[in-house]
């Protein structure tokens, strides 16, 4: 680690002036022409560039406009914390900068081009001022007892995230560390957009998480682990980094497990979205197929909200049902993807992984394939809605999806609306079982 103090060059307002005041005469001084060190044109261009770096350094010194280069590079994953690697690389490309602008500078003046000359040897210049006026102003950088300080103020911020994690009642986790949570999860995120936005490599990751899920079977907890740790490794940051390597030197496997569900959640919905958004990636796979990961990413994000109740960074409370009743059948988890499918149609859609996992519950507990024979079943009163549903079975199931989010008022008049009515009014008791209900018999029409 390492500790960093500002230590700029004492420049007081007065000799700030003074160095702006005289730079701006060696430049009107040099442009004019009043003084060409008896060298005619070279000599005026050399007091005119004597004045830019004047300028250059004054303005470095005052406003440090080149540290917005350290912060940009800083805010890269993984490049947080390595504030003296970034500066060295910077200063590298500047001096790498300015010697080509030199040579080039030469170049332009052997052949007397003296306009090519100028704007070499201002960008020369210039680049010479910042530089030095980095060096002089810059971090300073202190070893020994200070890096042992940092490394055990890192390990107490840790051991508060362990301790947040655990559900420690008398411990609230910093700002800072909240903060570095979020944009952890946020990186992850825009990493799952990115690789949905090639077809290729979407394909190619779902690939990877099949293999996953395989590998993962007996201890489905791994999948987690495997996801952020192999397919998301080049997005971790410094944090994430020396949150891994504190969980290994203490073998907290528990913290690693509620660390990787915090911040891979919003992973899976994204990748839970476009697999169940047939007109936002084509996925060129067998329907079979598809709803199996489907279903596996569902029962993962289930599993991570259940896990991460009570911690502030999701809304939705699971139905503790959810884990007992989430049966082996393929053909109700096809049955869901298609409802997704179809729902995903309608303009007014807004994909929720919440409703989805109601509708897998709903469809367990209705279990038309174990009731074929019964008769209250098959003289059920749902029947008749039957063939309306299978005519705007798209409408129908963004209507299923509007309810099951719980947003019961849908603002239109149309027959499907009417259908959800008639069957609410039959006052059942179990009107969201319902709603499932007639969507699987319209949907075995339908396949």
């Amino acid at each position: 680690m390492l500790q960093l103090t500002n230590d700029p060059v004492p420049t007081t307002p007065i000799g700030s002036v003074i160095l702006s005041i005289a730079s701006l005469g060696l430049i009107i001084i040099g442009a004019t022409g009043i003084f060409d060190l008896n060298l005619a044109n070279v000599g005026r261009l050399m007091v005119f560039g004597f004045g830019v770096f004047l300028l250059s350094l004054s303005i470095e010194l005052r406003h440090k406009i080149s540290e917005l280069l350290d912060s940009n590079l800083s805010d890269r994953p993984g490049m947080e914390t390595r504030y003296r690697e970034n500066r060295a690389i910077i200063n590298i490309m500047m001096w790498l900068t300015i010697c080509l602008s030199f040579m080039l500078s030469l170049l332009a003046l052997s052949s007397r081009k003296f306009e090519q000359f100028t704007l070499m040897l201002a960008c020369f210049t210039v680049l010479l001022g910042v530089v030095l006026a980095r060096h002089f102003s810059g971090a300073k950088f202190t070893d020994g007892s200070s890096q042992a300080i940092n490394l055990e103020h890192k390990n107490r911020e840790y051991q508060q995230l362990k301790y947040w994690l655990d559900g420690d009642s008398s411990t609230v986790i910093s700002a800072v560390q909240l903060d570095r949570i979020q944009r952890q999860r946020d990186l992850f995120e825009l990493e799952t957009q990115r690789i949905i936005g090639d077809p290729l490599m979407f394909n190619a990751t779902l690939s990877t998480l099949e293999e996953f899920l395989e590998d993962t079977v007996d201890e489905p907890d791994d999948f987690i682990e495997k996801l952020w740790n192999k397919e998301f490794k080049s997005v971790h940051t410094d944090w994430l980094t020396g949150a891994v390597e504190y969980v290994k030197h203490g073998r907290i496997r528990q913290m690693r497990e509620l660390l990787g569900r915090l911040l891979t959640l919003p992973a899976l919905i994204k990748l839970l979205q476009a697999i169940s958004s047939p007109q936002a990636v084509d996925l060129d796979w067998e329907w079979q197929r598809k709803a199996n990961i489907f279903r596996n990413l569902l029962k993962q994000c289930e599993r991570s909200v259940k896990l991460l109740q009570g911690y502030g960074f999701s809304s939705y409370s699971p139905d503790e049902r959810v884990g007992i009743l989430f049966s082996n059948n393929p053909q109700y988890d096809e049955f869901v993807l298609f409802l997704a499918h179809n729902s995903s149609r309608w303009d007014q859609y807004e994909f929720s992984p919440w409703w989805l996992l109601k509708a897998r519950l709903l469809i367990d507990l209705a279990a038309p394939d174990e009731k074929k024979s019964d008769s209250r079943h098959l003289n059920s009163p749902l029947h008749r809605h039957i063939s309306s549903v299978t005519e705007d079975f798209e409408e129908w199931c963004f209507c299923v999806s509007e309810y099951l989010s719980d947003k019961t008022a849908i603002n239109y008049d149309s027959a499907i609306v009417d259908t959800t009515k008639q069957i609410l009014q039959l006052r059942t008791m179990t009107f969201d079982q319902d709603l499932i209900l007639v969507s699987w018999w319209a949907y075995q029409r339908l396949s």
